[in-house]
């Protein structure tokens, strides 16, 4: 499948009914607005071979090198990433990322910067990938190619936090996960980590009992419940917008903190709804129990 100047264009068939559909992908360098773009599908040929390879149509480009080489992952809760934040905004089109620890990238490394949390603009998701062309090793590593998006960090364990981390992404040749082995990512701390993710040029295998997860390595619950006796609402889960408060409303993804009911105040953990009874109210009835009992005393 070429372009209009006969350079072959990477492609993948999803699907097809001979003679009737085919659902075929297609990885375009350019796509140029108020133009003709023209490229051309040659088909019929029954002797040919297929081209088709999903790999070279949906992978990042320039990014599958296998500079790491293969990886057989053979312990539990294996991680291969290492991270660290930005200390500073950084805008669209900058080359530079000013982060708190940048001994363990090297030049050349690929890294994954993503907003991890901003809880004034609400853009976290927005990421990049990129390469570092130098100031490896170093506090301002640069990059070969100027951001896509703009970052916000700085605010940490905030209700409005704004956090972005860059996080190095290892490039294998192939990755086998073993039996009774895991793959996991370094366990978020409102700073960085809570993401696993790597390019494999080859093939990813992960045999029976194997696994690749992240479970309870993202965005963190309540702290222990530090409301006892002293009767306040439960605290909100964390979640993109930041560490939350301790409030009954939901933290946008993440959960509310449970609400107590009364007049003489609030104690409880997340999740959960209940009425404390008033102690003063709780005192009449009481009294008002032992009057009766002594009426009926008084009777006999």
């Amino acid at each position: 499948m070429p372009d209009q100047a006969g350079n072959p264009i990477n492609y993948w068939v999803e699907s097809q009914t001979d003679g009737t559909e085919a659902f075929v992908w297609l990885l375009l360098p350019a796509l140029t607005a108020d133009a003709t773009n023209v490229f051309f599908l040659y088909f019929g040929n029954a002797g040919a071979t297929s081209a088709s390879n999903a790999p070279a149509v949906f992978d990042e480009p320039g990014l599958s090198t296998g500079a790491d080489g293969a990886l057989e992952v053979t312990a539990a809760d294996t991680t291969v990433n290492v991270c660290t934040w930005l200390t500073a905004h950084a805008d669209a089109g900058t080359l530079s990322l000013p982060v708190a620890d940048g001994t363990a990238f090297a030049n050349g490394d690929t890294v994954l910067v993503i907003q991890m949390q901003n809880g004034s603009a609400g853009q976290a998701g927005f990421h990049d990938y990129g390469t570092v062309a130098a100031g490896g090793g170093t506090n301002l590593l640069t990059l070969a190619a100027g951001l896509t998006n703009s970052y916000r960090s700085g605010t940490f364990d905030a209700a409005e936090a704004q956090v972005a981390q860059v996080v190095r992404v290892p490039n294998y040749t192939s990755v086998t996960v073993r039996a009774n082995a895991s793959l996991t990512a370094p366990a978020w701390d409102g700073k960085c980590g809570g993401i696993l993710v790597f390019f494999a040029s080859g093939t990813v295998t992960v045999e029976a009992n194997g696994l690749i997860h992240t479970d309870a390595r993202g965005f963190r619950g309540t702290d222990p419940h530090t409301s006892i006796y002293r009767l306040a609402t439960g605290q909100q889960g964390e979640s993109t917008l930041g560490r939350g408060t301790m409030a009954f409303a939901a933290n946008g993804s993440g959960g509310g903190g449970g609400e107590g009911r009364g007049t003489s105040g609030n104690d409880c953990a997340g999740g959960g709804r209940w009425r404390l009874w008033h102690p003063r109210r709780h005192g009449r009835r009481l009294r008002h129990q032992r009057w009766r009992r002594r009426r009926r005393q008084q009777r006999r």
